[in-house]
């Protein structure tokens, strides 16, 4: 824990060289890793032929010797593997398995064992052994058996292993120097970035403007955020002017209101721009995260595949609010517009219960639906009808705990009326009267521990109340502290939504 802490500390340069570090010396290792396995097994199969042909020819050298009884010119035979120096023993026996010749140590105690023995060779206690049989006119005479050490097998090993270690530390210096200057190409812009927004923070100046190295995914970044300080700056340059126009005349005050909706609209656009060129650089952060995660992290590397899994997580939760933001946005510009259709709420229900399903399980509740048969038709959009009660189920279940969250479907008859409404409940911490009215306000909530308890934006309830009003209804709620609370959807149940005319179901 204390070294993950370290490393979410570092500085991006830093944590750049080491990813690149890290990386090339896992894949050096791995591949030297195969390279010494492979070469060993190859060396081991050279080493037993090679054993196996020497033993083929001694004895068929032999057969002369053992066809007349002459053991001294099998003698003679076996005295020949002197300039084979890692042969350490070699013996030749009759049929009858008799010690017939035999060269280096301890030739007796070598024949016993082999009694039954099927011929061919293997590795045996650090050494290497050949067994064959000696035939003549396809009969038996005999059999030579050759016991060869393996030092020359591990001295390739070692000679092996040493190079690849020394070409391995080198890789890795060479990569250490390349990440040096290769790291810069990142971390250069993004600390530049981060000074240059520290700076207008601190002194509230927003003439300073950031430096585009490169028109790369960093660069468009650099482009918005030197477009938003001079956004803001047109702003308040704008505000001032217009302050001291209204305390000049009273007349221009008409026109300064109109020009403060059109900053408004102004800024409105300007998000959802500002939203759509802040998702080429954070899917790229994804993408490349998900690329380590299944190309270049193995099993043992739980820990770096951990940290990428949490990069990637929160690069979809800022995903995530980026398009509530870009939702939000369209919205007050006007460009978002309502396509009404009829549908049948039960699989819509069980869809969004169904992705919610872990979350719940997750914190110990259970989730309900109640959809009777008369109610299962809704005329509505229903992307936007999807996502409004998606919020409040989702909303429903992260603040509740070991409780239960149900969604309910009812038709209701008024004087004005027929209405369609979904009912959300749930057993949770519930919400006092004095903060109902902050619910639906955009980026706020009830309590500011909330949002660092459940991290959320206070955007989801006031995008769905903003749908369902599109739709000619609303959003309205019921709620006691620690009694849980009641979020009601109510839609009209027509064939008319917000004044426009309806389409063919």
């Amino acid at each position: 824990m204390r070294i993950a802490a370290h490393y979410y500390n570092l500085p991006t340069g830093h944590k750049l060289r080491l990813i690149i570090v890290l990386t090339v010396s896992v894949a050096l290792l791995l591949a030297s890793a195969a390279v010494l396995t492979y070469d060993q097994i190859a060396s081991r199969i050279e080493m037993r032929s090679e054993l196996e042909v020497l033993a083929e020819i001694v004895g068929s050298n032999s057969t002369a010797a053992l066809t007349f009884g002459d053991e001294r010119a099998a003698e003679d035979v076996l005295a020949g593997l002197k300039a084979k120096r890692h042969i350490s023993s070699a013996v030749i026996d009759s049929a009858d398995g008799r010690l017939f010749a035999s060269y280096g140590a301890k030739p007796k105690a070598l024949v016993a064992p082999l009694a039954g023995r099927a011929y061919g060779s293997w590795f045996e206690a650090g050494r290497l052994i050949a067994y064959k049989g000696i035939e003549l006119r396809r009969q038996n005479i005999g059999s030579v058996y050759l016991e060869s050490d393996t030092l020359e097998l591990r001295a390739r090993f070692t000679r092996f292993g040493c190079v690849t270690l020394v070409i391995l530390l080198g890789a890795a210096a060479l990569a250490l120097g390349l990440s040096f200057r290769l790291q810069r190409v990142v971390s250069v812009p993004i600390a530049h970035l981060a000074e240059v927004a520290k700076a207008v923070s601190d002194r509230r100046n927003y003439s300073v403007r950031a430096t585009k190295r490169a028109d790369d995914d960093l660069g468009q970044l650099v482009d918005t955020f030197n477009g938003m300080l001079s956004e803001i700056e047109f702003r308040d340059a704008a505000l001032l002017g217009r302050l001291n126009e209204l305390n000049r005349a009273q007349a221009e005050l008409v026109h300064a209101k109109d020009a403060a909706e059109e900053a408004n609209r102004a800024k409105s656009v300007f998000l959802a721009t500002m939203s759509h060129e802040l998702r080429t650089p954070l899917n790229a952060i994804i993408g490349y995260s998900q690329m380590l995660t299944e190309d270049y992290i193995g099993p043992e590397q739980e820990e770096v595949r951990h940290d990428l899994e949490k990069i990637e997580r929160s690069g979809h939760n800022l995903l995530g609010i980026i398009n509530d933001i870009l939702d939000l946005s369209k919205i007050e510009s006007g460009r978002e517009a309502v396509k009404a259709e009829t549908f049948d709420v039960a699989p819509v229900l069980e869809d969004i219960c169904g992705t919610l399903q872990p979350m719940a399980r997750q914190q110990g509740n259970v989730l309900e639906i109640d959809c009777p048969e008369h109610a299962r038709l809704v005329y509505a959009d229903l992307a936007k009808f999807r996502q409004s009660v998606l919020n409040l189920v989702n909303n429903a279940c992260k603040f509740t705990e070991n409780g239960r969250v149900t969604v309910a479907v009812d038709r209701r008859h008024s004087p004005d009326g027929e209405w369609t409404e979904v009912h959300v409940s749930d057993t949770g911490i519930g919400i006092g009267a004095q903060d109902l009215s902050k619910l639906f306000r955009p980026f706020s909530q009830v309590d500011g521990s909330c949002t660092r308890k459940y991290n959320g934006t206070g955007l989801g309830l006031a995008i769905s109340r903003k749908f369902c009003r599109m739709m000619g209804g609303d959003i309205t709620v019921e709620s006691e502290p620690g009694r849980g609370a009641r979020f009601t959807i109510r839609l009209p149940a027509g064939r008319t939504i917000a004044g426009l005319p309806a389409s063919a179901p």
